[in-house]
């Protein structure tokens, strides 16, 4: 039994990946018909070969990819001080709020104590002085 893939199966991983991970999609774009891609790409995707060969070329995207913490947090940084064409203020500002969250400078909970006491003098015949306390 050889692993190789036939061309259709080949072209069936490409397209599966590039469609997101949906099999029906990628059938028809292999070349399957729209009336059969659903049951193909259920056959397909049992087929161990084309499983082996599916997770090769997904570890090779995914070395590809850096989504570490520092590669993320660049990102961002760079969408925070984008101000070119394209950019608006309400991305920036998010993009300042999650690197606030990521780093821990962000403010969660402000509270603000609303306790006033006062005093109103009355004039009139005498002088009276009410004292009081809000809350």
């Amino acid at each position: 039994m050889t692993d190789k893939l036939s061309p259709k199966q080949s072209r069936f991983i490409k397209e599966y990946m590039a469609n997101g991970f949906n099999g029906k999609s990628a059938a028809i774009t292999a070349g399957y018909s729209k009336h059969t891609a659903e049951v193909q790409a259920s056959k397909m995707l049992r087929i161990p070969k084309l499983a082996k060969a599916l997770d090769k070329a997904k570890a090779r995207l995914e070395a590809k990819q850096d989504f570490s913490r520092d590669r993320l947090m660049n990102l961002v940084l760079e969408q925070a001080l984008y101000d070119g064409e394209g950019s608006t203020h309400g991305a920036r500002v998010s993009a300042l709020g999650l690197l606030g969250k990521w780093t821990g400078l962000d403010i969660v909970k402000v509270e603000q104590d609303t306790n006033v006491s006062f005093k109103w003098l009355t004039d009139g015949d005498g002088a009276t002085v009410i004292e009081g306390k809000t809350e």
